[in-house]
């Protein structure tokens, strides 16, 4: 029996949750790197260093960033910032652009961790315990399978995503029509169910990046 990996019951317990399990982890893994940074990190001078040549983080991170500076952090980021700041303001002054080597260093963090867990679906796909967990999952979004699709050089494991995926659409539509029949004045009266949060999965589902 072999030894399976943190990703692996990382991946397995996600997908006992609504929405793909890749998204999910990512947006745990980015709030543990930034929590790290914000409470550990900010005197470490190499990363201080790294974040000044990135130029500072990307719209959907610096939100985050604020988040955390309102929880508690508002230190650690202005030690951050003030470096951020000054960079800036030294490159408007000398060079009169803003042209960065790098990008976002929590993106570039989380491309590592994305790229391990789709290599770690791709490698487990056909082991039954994690294949039924999959299968009663929500699946992935279609930017993942899209990954997923291209990182796999393997047809079997291919037709089994996009027979899954395929298996979850379906069943997404099935429950968006339930739910907008059940709009209609004439059944009112019927209790909704399972479709009652279809359309938040249809979003969830068909997510592109």
């Amino acid at each position: 029996m072999s030894i399976k990996s943190n990703t692996y019951y990382e991946l397995l317990d996600t997908m006992k949750e609504r929405g793909c399990p890749v998204c999910l982890l990512l947006e745990t893994y980015s709030d543990r790197y930034i929590d790290n940074l914000l409470y550990e990190s900010v005197n470490d001078s190499n990363l201080r260093l790294k974040l000044v040549t990135s130029r500072g983080f990307c719209i959907e991170h610096s939100k985050k960033l604020l988040k955390f500076g309102y929880k508690g952090y508002a230190l650690g980021l202005s030690i951050i910032y003030k470096d951020l700041i000054d960079a800036h303001y030294k490159a408007l002054n000398t060079q009169g652009t803003l042209s960065s080597s790098r990008k976002c260093l929590v993106c570039e963090v989380l491309e590592d961790v994305e790229t391990r867990l789709l290599e770690e679906l791709v490698k487990n796909i056909k082991d039954y315990e994690f294949y039924r967990a999959y299968r009663n999952s929500s699946g992935l979004c279609m930017f993942h399978l899209s990954r997923v699709l291209k990182l796999s050089e393997d047809k079997g494991i291919n037709e089994t995503f996009l027979e899954l995926t395929a298996l979850k659409l379906k069943e997404i539509s099935d429950q968006l029509s339930e739910f907008i029949r059940k709009q209609d004045y004439r059944f009112k009266e019927e209790p909704i169910g399972i479709e009652a949060d279809s359309w938040i999965r249809a979003i969830e589902i068909l997510k592109l990046k």
